[in-house]
């Protein structure tokens, strides 16, 4: 009976995932196809680079711990609170890097890279409100390994795959109402990474409680996968870099009318 009802709450979360993942393909492909119309090549071609910096940089800061986490969490064997809390510890590490990184953004160095890379008009202040979503969107990737580990993936697929694109659809669609074209995609595809991260992360203090950080053995635990992660992650973001290599490549050798 027991597996009969697990092979059946699997087979009911494989098609909410798969149809998860049709909406948002469907809303990318639509919406997208709509704000590049609207924006016009070289406003979008501005923001599509932007995203791109933006999505690496969301692959590298949780130092692949979210891919190491599936692997981690899906076979170990140890007590559920010093697992908590090694999550915990690894969210810490992963936000403190991201929020690093997003702040050396609105420093001065998405500036410096309009500047010096990327000479495209308003190409900096587009990657620093973009880079304000950075500490959200890290700790919402680490948490989607972590609940893949677990085997409950459904909280960040919604958040993944319905949450953040639904958002920044209705958002970038109102704030067109009452903003210039470039500022409210910027402002709006950030808003919807903020608002999706948010979700994930009352959904970790039920999964993941804060006060298991203090856990005897989870700091090791977390130190121990740090060790392996890196190399786990390191497929996975050169596959991502690979894919954002031709936009950011035009982006330094063309204009942004090519870049859209």
């Amino acid at each position: 009976m027991f597996n009969a009802l697990r092979a059946s709450s699997e087979r009911q979360v494989s098609a909410i995932s798969g149809a998860s993942m049709a909406y948002s393909q469907l809303v990318s492909a639509l919406f997208g196809g709509f704000l590049s119309a609207y924006l016009g090549a070289s406003d979008y071609g501005v923001l599509n680079l932007a995203r791109t910096i933006f999505i690496v940089a969301v692959a590298i800061t949780p130092l692949g711990c979210d891919v190491a986490l599936i692997r981690r969490l899906g076979s170990a064997a140890g007590e559920p609170e010093q697992m908590a809390g090694e999550v915990n510890w690894l969210r810490a590490i992963s936000i403190a890097l991201a929020a690093l990184l997003a702040g050396a953004c609105l420093a001065g160095g998405a500036n410096a890279l309009e500047a010096s890379v990327f000479r495209y008009p308003h190409f900096g202040w587009t990657l620093a409100v973009t880079a304000l979503a950075l500490p959200f969107a890290s700790d919402m990737a680490l948490l989607y390994g972590a609940c893949r580990g677990l085997r409950q993936p459904l909280p960040s697929v919604i958040a993944t795959y319905v949450l953040q694109p639904t958002v920044r659809m209705v958002l970038i669609a109102g704030l067109l109402l009452v903003m210039d074209r470039l500022p409210a995609a910027a402002v709006g595809t950030s808003v919807s990474y903020i608002a999706a991260g948010l979700f994930m992360m009352l959904v970790a203090r039920r999964v993941f409680p804060a006060h298991t950080v203090r856990v005897p053995g989870a700091a090791a635990h977390a130190r121990a996968t740090l060790r392996f992660a890196p190399v786990l992650g390191a497929a996975m973001l050169a596959t991502i870099f690979t894919r954002a290599l031709d936009v950011i490549s035009l982006g330094y050798f063309t204009a942004s009318e090519d870049v859209g």
